[in-house]
């Protein structure tokens, strides 16, 4: 979501469909990366598993807070990259 200045006009369409294609993608993404982490750990043994400490039936709870986890620290990045155009413009 964009976020405004105190005296910034609102958003306009172009705004907040470019906020709506990247809450999908970011949405996306987050599908693909919880879907491969679930793959990568049903893949293990039970014994490896045991030995990360983990059962097989918090593999998709692992998963999503991995994937949720990659999110945050991809929206941080994205956050840092905007940062550093706008100061270098």
């Amino acid at each position: 979501m964009l976020q405004r200045l105190p005296n910034q006009p609102s958003p306009g369409p172009v705004d907040r469909m470019r906020d709506a294609v990247g809450r999908w993608l970011s949405d996306a993404l987050m599908h693909w990366q919880t879907r491969r982490a679930r793959a990568v750990l049903e893949g293990l043994s039970d014994e490896t598993l045991r030995d990360i400490g983990l059962t097989r039936g918090e593999i998709t709870h692992v998963a999503r807070r991995v994937a949720g986890s990659r999110r945050k620290y991809a929206r941080g990045l994205a956050d840092v990259r905007f940062e550093r155009e706008e100061y270098s413009a």
